[in-house]
């Protein structure tokens, strides 16, 4: 299964998982100097190989037919700050996108640490400012922001995902959605967060950054 048919098909596990519902949500993949994004308007559940417009990542010019996500820009913007990335998805899951109203943990990490796996699976998740839904302004605030990042929460609106594969960004999603679901079951509670050393300790045995001391 090349990577188109494999983002295909996680596009449809996505709707499956409810982390995407009608229209909402986009996804896309990178070829070399371009990247393929879902058309606008389309859902998730129903695309195919069909269903993407080519897209420079030098210029953010449309280089196929067909009316792309608008937001093409975030996920221009993500290829650009990880040249690793091959794979970028967007969705409101309803927990992400939950907590993406709530005031962040910290600067740089969004979700108060109450287990390790997304330490381990994503790294640091910080929370991008609020942008009317297509603004190219997000694009600005994934480059110039001083963080190291794979994922973020978008503030008021959802969580974006990248990966080196399909599964790999999904997988990421996952368990970002994970620890959003249990921070806000044990919101105005008095839960027991991970202490600096076992964050420490995580941030140690994983391959992501982290830009804040603990």
């Amino acid at each position: 299964m090349n990577h188109l048919q494999d983002l295909v098909h996680i596009s449809h596990v996505l709707v499956d998982m409810h982390f995407s519902r009608g229209t909402s949500g986009n996804v896309s993949i990178r070829s070399e100097d371009r990247f393929m994004i879902s058309l606008s308007g389309s859902q998730l559940g129903k695309l195919d190989e069909t269903s993407f417009v080519p897209l420079s990542i030098a210029t953010g010019e449309v280089l196929g037919s067909g009316n792309p996500s608008k937001e093409h820009a975030l996920h221009r913007a993500f290829y650009e700050k990880n040249p690793a990335a091959q794979c970028v998805i967007h969705v409101h899951s309803p927990y992400a996108a939950a907590w993406s109203c709530m005031k962040p943990w910290q600067q740089n990490h969004a979700i108060p640490p109450m287990t390790p796996y997304v330490f381990l699976r994503a790294g640091q998740v910080p929370l991008l400012p609020y942008h009317q839904p297509g603004d190219a302004a997000m694009r600005d605030d994934v480059l110039t922001s001083p963080f190291h990042f794979t994922a973020a929460l978008m503030a008021n609106h959802g969580v974006v995902v990248s990966g080196t594969t399909p599964a790999e960004a999904l997988d990421t999603l996952i368990e970002i959605e994970e620890a959003c679901r249990i921070a806000l079951l044990t919101y105005n509670h008095d839960a027991r967060l991970l202490d600096n050393n076992q964050i420490q300790d995580l941030i140690s045995s994983s391959n992501h950054f982290w830009d804040i001391d603990v």
